[in-house]
């Protein structure tokens, strides 16, 4: 898998017809708030990513490896229904939690995403920092 970011196309591929059918029928709805959500989106995961220490990131500013993509469209789904006024549904409401909690993990070295391969030697070295640089850490008592 590869990191990039996120794309208009990604998010709505995860709509209902309702939902979609909700937002071209919205006089404010707007492709520049999209773009916004799923910017914040993707930053919320890279943080995750960041403060988990596993994984180098990729250099380009809102990459995040696709693995992480299905929590952060349901983060960005669920922002974009509350802010056009759209009644989320329960499974909407409960994929944004799981997606949280899912960044949580990462955040915490719980999981550890797909580390960012970079293509060449310069774009390695501004990618941030490999796993295995720094201090041991333990897990379960042991060393990894």
């Amino acid at each position: 898998m590869a990191w990039r970011k996120p794309t208009q196309d990604d998010l709505t591929a995860r709509l209902s017809q309702r939902e979609l059918d909700a937002f071209s029928r919205s006089a404010v709805f707007s492709l520049d708030v999209v773009e916004g959500v799923l910017a914040q989106s993707a930053a919320f995961a890279r943080d995750a990513v960041r403060s988990g220490g596993r994984c180098r990131l990729s250099p380009e500013d809102g990459a995040i490896p696709e693995g992480l993509f299905r929590p952060v469209l349901a983060i960005a789904i669920l922002d974009l229904l509350n802010r056009f006024s759209l009644q989320p549904t329960d499974a909407r409401r409960e994929a944004a939690r799981a997606g949280e909690s899912y960044l949580g993990e990462v955040a915490a070295g719980k999981i550890t995403p797909e580390s960012y391969a970079a293509d060449n030697a310069v774009e390695a070295k501004s990618a941030g920092p490999l796993a295995d640089e720094g201090p041991f850490r333990t897990l379960g008592g042991g060393l990894w």
